[in-house]
């Protein structure tokens, strides 16, 4: 980039870049585009943009130069940029959008929400283990984010981990890991639905560590169940609790 960056494919240097999670080669190849006559119509474009805009190749350069104004607001503030960053995918990826928006974590967690929308998400988002982990684990944590619509976190999550939802389809489902989250939110309906796909899967139902962290989870389910609400035993919660362990054989966990 340093002797031929005159002669770079801009568009393909930083979508390599992106691939490899380089920070360093995605800022060279940027600082190489601003001499480029086409990321400097993009990048005015942008600026000035007030209707809906179609993602093409050549704005990826002008798209990352600004992002960081774009998290902070502090450009166009009548515009929309969402949309935008999320019909770039996977050209923009989602860790340049993170990188960028440090200072800004809601906008970065708007980004992967409307990235990972059960209906207007890009389905091959959804399939990415790491991006599915990383969006259900701050839906987990809305307190960290200071989010006012809590039951939109729980909703989106049950998008993803409850089997009787249809969207769960287009998802990457670790079961295991879904089950911990539900425990985390305090979902344990849904977690109990996770233990039994856990233990109809053979696959995992003999593993013996995701089979020791079901059980771990149930205990604690039927903790939850005899303190029961106002001291009143939730018996409907733990009759349920009870059910696995009468088809838990002790082989599964020694």
């Amino acid at each position: 980039i340093d002797t031929y960056g005159a002669y770079v494919d801009i568009y393909e240097c930083l979508v390599s870049a992106g691939k490899i999670r380089s920070k360093l080669l995605v800022e060279k190849v940027v600082s190489v585009a601003k001499y480029d006559g086409r990321h400097a119509e993009a990048l005015k474009a942008l600026r000035k943009a007030k209707v809906l805009l179609f993602y093409e190749p050549h704005m990826l350069s002008a798209m990352l130069e600004l992002l960081p104004s774009i998290s902070a607001q502090s450009i166009s503030s009548n515009f929309d940029f969402m949309p935008l960053l999320v019909s770039s995918y996977p050209d923009l990826q989602p860790w340049c959008v993170r990188e960028c928006s440090k200072n800004e974590p809601q906008f970065y967690f708007k980004y992967l929400s409307s990235l990972m929308h059960h209906e207007d998400g890009n389905d091959s988002a959804k399939r990415e283990k790491t991006l599915v982990k990383e969006w259900c684990l701050m839906l987990s944590s809305p307190e960290k984010l200071d989010l006012n619509n809590v039951n939109s976190s729980v909703e989106a999550f049950f998008h993803v981990a409850s089997k009787s939802d249809e969207s769960s389809n287009f998802y990457h489902r670790d079961i295991s890991f879904l089950m911990d989250i539900s425990m985390r939110m305090s979902q344990f309906g849904l977690a109990l639905d996770l233990a039994n796909e856990i233990l109809s899967d053979s696959n995992i139902r003999t593993d013996k560590q995701s089979m020791l962290t079901v059980v771990r989870h149930l205990r604690t389910i039927a903790d939850v169940a005899i303190r029961g609400n106002n001291g009143v035993l939730n018996t409907a919660l733990l009759s349920q609790v009870i059910a696995f362990f009468n088809v838990i054989s002790p082989c599964m966990i020694e």
